[in-house]
């Protein structure tokens, strides 16, 4: 039987509706109805750009705009854009796996931290987010792992609203919404969870915990009589690490790897409280190589920002 080769393309920790979380351009909000008289108003004189003005008002109840891109917006659209396209290429025409490990949305905290305070327009943040991925070529499924509670509103509810959505909308994609998976495709076991182990607190510490938490998972399910997963993918930390474990049961090595996945989120006053003020973020993607029922080789396609503000005071 000939191999098959697969591409697994991984995304975390976009927070729609966050300031400095993913935001596509093609985001519509509904806004207050009156702006469909300022438009026709010949006194005032507002052009359909300074309306922001994009919907037909004879077809919609509602006028919608885009809302403004912040820098950090602007700077992970380009990111996942050039992610994208470095996608489509590498697949040269082969299935397609996406995998989302979780927070597509901000949820209800930091309010100071929302795009706008209406809790709806977060779902459509994270529509306009995603639609790109429903429409890359040779898709053959979706799955989006349920992220926080506070920042999916809930017992997963931003993934089941999103998903709902994007199946109505993408008949044709296997899209479904989970909680912890264990996915095997074509032989490979991959176990996908949102939480997971932290990425060490000092550099010479990267990994160690990482490392200390699939040896149990193996050990775990070699004991049950069970093949532990060949890829563990965490997120939550927004944080990339990796660590490798390997077990020998007589004649047979029992080989599994982890992977911490970056966000594609900014930095908020709490995230640098609670990192003691990290210096640095990465933000992007993972695409996993699969050529039958192996990882042929692993495609980190990050950017990583130093968030100190450099000065020389003359």
């Amino acid at each position: 039987m000939q191999k098959k080769r697969t591409i697994l393309y991984v995304e975390s920790d976009d927070h729609g509706g966050n300031i400095r979380g993913l935001m596509s351009p093609d985001t519509r909000l509904p806004d207050d109805n009156l702006i469909l008289e300022l438009a026709n108003d010949e006194d005032l004189s507002f052009t359909e750009a300074e309306l922001m003005v994009i919907s037909d008002p004879k077809e919609f109840d509602y006028c919608y705009h885009s809302p403004k891109l912040r820098s950090f917006q602007l700077y992970l659209n380009k990111l996942r854009n050039r992610n994208l396209e470095w996608l489509v290429d590498l697949s040269a025409g082969d299935e397609i796996l996406y995998l989302h490990l979780g927070d597509i949305t901000q949820g209800q905290k930091y309010v100071s931290d929302w795009v706008t305070t209406r809790i709806g327009d977060q779902f459509l943040i994270a529509l306009a987010n995603h639609r790109p991925i429903m429409e890359l070529p040779n898709l053959k499924a979706a799955r989006y792992v349920e992220g926080t509670s506070s920042h999916v509103f809930g017992d997963g509810t931003s993934g089941g609203v999103v998903t709902a959505q994007l199946k109505a909308e993408y008949p044709e994609i296997d899209v479904k919404p989970i909680h912890h998976g264990l996915i095997e495709y074509n032989g490979l076991l991959i176990d996908c969870a949102h939480h997971g182990p932290g990425p060490g607190s000092r550099k010479w510490l990267e990994g160690n915990i990482a490392s200390y938490y699939i040896r149990d998972r193996m050990m775990k399910d070699l004991l049950r009589g069970r093949n532990p997963a060949d890829l563990f993918l965490r997120a939550h930390f927004h944080t990339w690490a990796r660590a490798f474990w390997n077990i020998s049961i007589d004649d047979k090595d029992y080989i599994s790897e982890i992977c911490l996945m970056p966000s594609m989120c900014g930095l908020n006053c709490y995230g640098r409280q609670v990192t003691k003020s990290v210096e640095q973020i990465t933000n992007g993607a993972l695409a996993f190589e699969i050529y039958g029922d192996k990882i042929l080789d692993v495609h980190r396609w990050t950017k990583t920002l130093d968030l100190r503000n450099y000065e020389v005071i003359a």
